[in-house]
């Protein structure tokens, strides 16, 4: 009997550890895009993986994390460093997707950009005012350090 308590102790004292060592990273709103988004593109091949990125000292409140995100720009994929921003007031952000559709002879990729949206259908949102230091990709065996 003495056992178990033991186990049943060191177990309950790893599941609270483990949530009181949560996430506590500020990140901007996200939410999904209303009925009536932006306009797919169709794009040649999907985005790479993303890139891992160091994130600068948090500079406080206001301030939230924006994530670095693939962007098809013309003709190819751009990376978007993440960084440090205001997000606009009563807005969220709605990330990228893309998907694949048939088409006559091949299937065809679609990407519909991240956006930001008013939460409740109001006026079109600003982007967020940058604050603070934005990320440095972190070193990689193909970047030197």
């Amino acid at each position: 009997m003495n056992v178990r308590f033991r186990v049943v102790a060191v177990v309950a004292s790893c599941v609270v550890g483990a949530a009181a060592c949560g996430p506590s990273l500020r990140t901007v709103p996200l939410g999904a895009p209303p009925d009536v988004a932006a306009a797919p593109q169709l794009v040649d091949v999907p985005p790479p993986p993303a890139k891992v990125e160091r994130i600068p000292p948090d500079p406080g409140k206001p301030c939230a994390w924006f994530d670095g995100r693939w962007e098809w720009v013309g003709e190819a994929w751009e990376w978007t460093a993440g960084g440090w921003v205001v997000p606009p007031p009563g807005c969220h952000f709605a990330t990228a997707e893309s998907g694949w559709a048939a088409g006559t002879d091949r299937s065809l990729l679609f990407y519909v950009p991240g956006r930001w949206y008013p939460d409740e259908g109001g006026k079109p949102c600003p982007e967020p005012r940058a604050c603070g230091a934005t990320t440095t990709e972190a070193p990689t065996a193909a970047t030197p350090r």
